[in-house]
């Protein structure tokens, strides 16, 4: 398909352009790709589900393509992920449209349901109320390895951050509340 491709995983799903939204039987989280309303030069399809990943908080594509997400299953003090929350990085490694690979890059009792990740080169931002953590994979494996690769807090905000975006003149937006803050973040 050329031009605009949108990207959605499918979980549990709530959208206005979503019509009939039953369960599909033993799957009760899979919503039909048929259910979506769609323009004509658009089309839904599936590209990744468990258990390639788990509950998805937010992600980013790096620049070979690979999704970074952002997973949140320890969240209102419900902890069922012992060992934390985690930051995994799919791809589709054969071509076919359809992610058939994930790892985790960093797992971590102190990651409780990261709500954000932006990554720039070598280096994934996520935010993880009330901070920004900054992991630089320094041997570039896709594996955070405290090792090798580097990991510091690199902001601490009064509010929770919520979202990060790279503005059009590569300075770094963080929305933290009903708050919008550009900072010069000194990424390269």
């Amino acid at each position: 398909m050329k031009g605009l491709q949108y990207l959605c995983f499918i979980g549990t799903v709530s959208c206005s352009g979503l019509h009939g939204a039953e369960s599909t039987g033993k799957d009760s989280t899979h919503v039909p790709t048929k259910n979506f309303e769609m323009w004509d030069d658009l089309e839904v399809s599936v590209w990744a589900r468990s258990p390639l990943l788990s509950n998805p908080t937010n992600m980013d594509i790096d620049a070979k393509g690979r999704i970074w997400v952002a997973e949140g299953v320890n969240y209102r003090k419900q902890y069922l992920r012992p060992k934390g929350d985690r930051i995994m990085v799919l791809e589709d490694s054969n071509g076919d449209g359809t992610a058939d690979k994930s790892h985790v890059f960093v797992q971590d009792k102190e990651l409780r349901s990261p709500l954000g990740i932006s990554v720039i080169s070598n280096r994934i931002l996520v935010a993880q109320p009330p901070n920004m953590i900054l992991y630089t994979d320094v041997d570039g494996d896709t594996k955070f390895d405290p090792k090798v690769d580097k990991l510091e807090n690199f902001l601490k905000f009064y509010s929770k951050p919520k979202a990060f975006f790279p503005s059009s003149d590569i300075i770094l937006g963080f929305q933290a509340g009903s708050h919008t803050i550009s900072t010069d973040t000194s990424v390269t």
